[in-house]
């Protein structure tokens, strides 16, 4: 579990993002860390009202869930995923899952409501949990479940072995917690959701809606590959082939040599532009990758540094539409982290 250390709270509460001169800044150049993303949103009474530390009352819960799903959106780089929006106690789904389209997400959000009577709606976290389930398990790819919640749960099944049973649906999941919890209870269940997996990112939702640098932090940790990208270009592959040709040799030839200068894990990835079928194109960019990832241990890379990872046609860097930029596309990179 990776946590961003929460800080006091101060007296007066502010959702707008405060800026700093030696703010922790955004990836320049990011590669996407998953491919499908889905905000989980506590839907229910507790969430109608305000954030508290006991003294102090705040913002109402469910207006700050809206703004950090604002703020992620405004700021997330023109990737592509696949992205959605649902909520438990009740169950409901706001944004089906779909290609990410800022203005969808942002339109799908602003339908969101803070002001339903916080006595009629129970909160049965485990129980949103289980439906939410299916909606893991069809979830394509590397997926980034965020959970937006204060923690409570006075009714249903138990929230701790539905997030067990969820990471059983998809193993390819991480369940990201943004905790606007402000009772030791609801704390107590979203610290032991964090702790089933040590890839969780788990934020103070009152942090990061006023710290710009936890804010930045938190999208690079979840959304995010922020290492060295070095782009292989000019690796070129004969059609319907990874075998590599006498230039892409000489090329990896160099690569190898640098990176055994340097220390950290070894991402190949491999893409392709948009002729053909995804499916087609998935597959050659994972043989493309591996291709690349095999030159490399025989250069003397250790075997366990390298990870090959195919993107087909989903994460393109430039247009698709002339032979020039699709050439562009067809590329190979290696992010060292």
């Amino acid at each position: 579990m990776r946590l961003l250390k929460s800080f006091v709270l101060a007296a007066a509460f502010m959702l707008a993002i405060s800026t700093t001169a030696q703010a922790q800044q955004l990836c320049p150049n990011p590669t996407a860390k998953v491919d499908s993303f889905d905000f989980l949103v506590d839907y229910s009474g507790s969430m109608m009202m305000h954030y508290s530390d006991g003294n102090v009352a705040g913002p109402v819960k469910m207006d700050m869930a809206k703004s950090i799903m604002e703020t992620v959106n405004s700021k997330l780089a023109p990737i592509s995923y696949t992205a959605g929006i649902h909520t438990f106690s009740p169950f409901e789904e706001i944004l089906p899952a779909g290609p990410y389209n800022k203005d969808l997400f942002a339109a799908a959000v602003s339908t969101l409501r803070s002001d339903w009577d916080p006595f009629y709606r129970m909160t049965a976290m485990g129980d949103g949990l289980y439906e939410y389930s299916a909606v893991a398990q069809a979830m394509p790819g590397r997926s980034a479940i965020i959970l937006v919640s204060d923690g409570m749960s006075n009714r249903g099944t138990d929230p701790v072995e539905q997030a067990r049973a969820l990471y059983a649906a998809n193993p390819n999941a991480v369940i990201h917690v943004v905790s606007l919890a402000d009772s030791p209870e609801g704390k107590a269940y979203l610290d032991q959701i964090a702790a089933l997996n040590p890839n969780t990112v788990y934020v103070s939702g009152f942090e990061i809606l006023n710290d710009e640098q936890a804010m930045n932090q938190f999208i690079n940790d979840v959304f995010y590959t922020c290492g060295e990208v070095i782009v292989l270009r000019s690796v070129q592959f004969a059609f319907d082939s990874a075998a590599l040709d006498a230039t892409a040799k000489g090329i990896l030839n160099e690569a190898a040599s640098m990176l055994k200068d340097q220390s950290g894990t070894i991402y190949v990835d491999g893409h392709t532009c948009d002729l053909g079928s995804e499916q087609y194109n998935q597959r050659l960019s994972e043989r493309r990758a591996n291709s690349v990832r095999d030159y490399l241990i025989a250069k003397g890379i250790a075997a366990d540094r390298l990870i090959a990872r195919g993107f087909g046609e989903s994460n393109p860097k430039y247009s698709n539409a002339t032979e020039e930029t699709r050439r562009l596309n067809r590329r190979v990179e290696l992010n060292v982290e």
